[in-house]
């Protein structure tokens, strides 16, 4: 892996780690335990996906809400659902803006600019990422307080399933 390879990954679990701050309200503790698990679990999943001879084929981007549910749930002890909603909501928040960047830029660029200069293309699309990611969370407000309330319960079970359809249907 190049040292531009290895900036891209810092740069995507800080994007994560960033969001996670934004909407749950950790402590200097919390979010480094959160980026020793993010690092270490999707390190485990890329080493396996890449021992079996799947990697490539998406699957990582499936699990990846998995992935954060069981750092968030082991992190911060929340209950399933809030553990659930929040994984699902990073993950959709990253892949969605990632993607939308990524296929609105290369089209825009074209192919022979992406694929000549696709290191680059991608540290620009996650710095990119970053910056709508943290405007989207400020400007919706999406902070955990706002669902901590009793009577919005049965709302974020739907939006849960909501998240749940709409990650199978990006995938």
């Amino acid at each position: 892996m190049s040292l531009l390879g290895f900036g891209i990954v810092i740069l995507h679990i800080f994007i994560l780690t960033i969001s996670y701050e934004l909407i749950c309200k950790v402590t200097k503790k919390e979010r480094y335990l959160f980026i020793a698990c993010i690092f270490v679990y999707q390190s485990v999943a890329e080493f396996f996906f890449d021992f079996i001879s799947l990697a490539g084929l998406g699957i990582e981007k499936f699990i990846f809400p998995f992935i954060l549910y069981t750092s968030i749930v082991v992190l911060k002890k929340y209950d399933k659902h809030k553990g659930m909603f929040i994984s699902l909501l990073l993950s959709l928040l990253y892949h969605s803006t990632h993607t939308f960047l990524s296929v609105t830029l290369s089209s825009i660029t074209g192919d022979a600019f992406v694929i000549e200069h696709e290191v680059m293309f991608y540290l620009g699309v996650l710095l990119l990422t970053y910056f709508i990611i943290k405007k989207i969370i400020t400007y919706f407000h999406l902070e955990l307080t706002y669902f901590d309330k009793d009577y919005l319960y049965p709302f974020l079970k739907k939006v849960i399933v909501a998240f749940f359809g709409l990650h199978i249907l990006l995938f």
